[in-house]
């Protein structure tokens, strides 16, 4: 599979996968016209745009891609909130359920995550099969922890949100307010990644993504150091 960064973190949040056959976005929190811009307009061939909660960095081009046309995937929750339960091109399929995406096999989970008053926050991970190159790939973000476990998959997108010890107290000066330890903790940190990562299946695991790291809470250079042996390639953007 081919993977683009089109954008990660709390400003915005895209990625473009493709198996060779079939295209699609996961998250499409950035202006459509950004999208199309980091596409180089190449954006036709988009299959279908997969969303996995209603914060706006994560679904701001929601509602346009689908006057656009563009079939989107998203928790029935998520349809609700942005506006577009009612839309026939908006897709919301329950936890576990099967849906083919041309050669792309989708099966969304859930994840644990909060809006910032502590209420839940419906919030999808996704997991893919392509049949053309018989590869995995599995995506979650915006969650506490990842309660799934998966065999054999070669790619793998995942939350690595912030390190404790920088909100504790431990090696930034910074002042944290209970808020943001409250909205951080609904985002999972290095520490649950590795943990995550120590009981998966990484026989096949060709590239690991850090994805949504917060530029204030998380040292990159450390967790890539850390995160290092867990796959052949480890790149945190």
């Amino acid at each position: 599979m081919d993977i683009k960064i089109l954008a990660t973190g709390s400003s915005g949040n895209c990625y473009h996968v493709s198996d060779g056959t079939t295209e699609i976005l996961i998250e499409c929190g950035i202006k459509y016209a950004d999208i199309m811009r980091k596409l180089d307009y190449n954006i036709g061939n988009i299959n279908t745009v997969l969303i996995s909660h209603a914060h706006k960095d994560h679904s701001e081009s929601a509602e346009r891609m689908a006057d656009c046309g563009f079939d989107l995937i998203m928790p029935p929750e998520t349809a609700v909130t942005l506006g577009l339960d009612k839309e026939p091109n908006v897709f919301t399929p329950e936890p576990g359920k099967q849906i083919l995406v041309n050669t792309l096999i989708v099966i969304p989970f859930s994840l644990v995550h909060f809006n910032s008053d502590g209420s839940d926050c419906p919030c999808y991970g996704y997991f893919i099969a392509s049949k053309t190159t018989q590869e995995k790939l599995i995506f979650a973000t915006d969650t506490a922890y990842i309660k799934n476990t998966f065999k054999a998959v070669d790619y793998m997108l995942i939350e690595v949100n912030y390190m404790t010890s920088m909100i504790d107290g431990g090696e930034t000066e910074d002042f944290v307010t209970e808020v943001e330890k409250r909205r951080l903790k609904s985002h999972m940190s290095l520490e649950t990644a590795v943990e995550f990562l120590e009981r998966s299946d990484r026989s096949k695991l060709k590239t690991l993504y850090a994805i949504h790291g917060s530029s204030k809470r998380l040292d990159k250079d450390e967790a890539y150091r850390i995160l290092e042996p867990y796959a052949e390639r480890v790149i945190v953007p």
